[in-house]
């Protein structure tokens, strides 16, 4: 297979990561009191639901996090180093843009909508945040604006 398959296939697999993470462990565990997890709802939800989907603070656990999993995935790059970028560059989009569509809702609410519909309307929907192709395979995209995709 060539490289560019294997990196869209790394991107993909980015996507159901990104997506088991923020569903399993920032809603299902960061629901109990005194789970690691706990700030994505009681810190990040609540601000984005009081401020319109706003949330200005960097958020250093997020990017650790996201680094951390790369890290833990640096076997794979002795597999496939497309299947390893892929799901790295994946992790790096996480991070940019999520930040950016909590500064700019404007921009991130027209080109994110299902991120919208995630914080104003469906939290236990929409998990995904670069894109939501896993969100669509797992069935857990609902719409609430009307959306581009």
């Amino acid at each position: 297979m060539n490289f560019n398959k294997i990196f869209a296939l790394g991107f993909i697999y980015g996507s159901f990561l990104e997506w088991g993470v923020h569903k399993h462990l920032f809603h299902r565990h960061g629901k109990k009191k005194g789970s690691p997890f706990a700030f994505h709802i009681r810190e990040h939800h609540l601000e984005c639901l009081k401020n319109e989907n706003r949330h200005d603070d960097f958020s250093l656990r997020e990017n650790v996090g996201v680094l951390l999993i790369i890290a833990l995935h640096l076997p794979v790059l002795y597999l496939s180093t497309g299947l390893f970028v892929g799901m790295t560059l994946y992790g790096f989009a996480f991070m940019t843009l999520h930040k950016l569509i909590h500064k700019n809702v404007a921009w991130g609410k027209k080109w994110f909508p299902w991120h919208w519909d995630h914080h104003m309307k469906h939290q236990n929907h929409n998990f995904n945040v670069v894109l939501p192709i896993a969100d669509h395979v797992m069935r857990t995209r609902k719409k609430y604006l009307t959306s581009l995709l």
